[in-house]
């Protein structure tokens, strides 16, 4: 994928995002699931656009 995410960098919870994270392909599947994307309709604010700013 198109990140590199460090676990160690994250704290104790680093390992977990790192594998969820990585295991996102961004189909935009999760779209109608999340209320922020509902609510504002940015793809920035989507978790898509949250993780790609990691």
């Amino acid at each position: 994928m198109l990140h590199n995410i460090q676990p160690d960098d994250h704290g104790p919870l680093g390992s977990r995002m790192a594998s969820a994270v990585s295991t996102c392909v961004h189909c935009g599947f999760c779209l109608a699931a999340c209320p922020t994307y509902q609510e504002l309709g940015q793809e920035a604010d989507s978790p898509r656009g949250r993780i790609i700013l990691m």
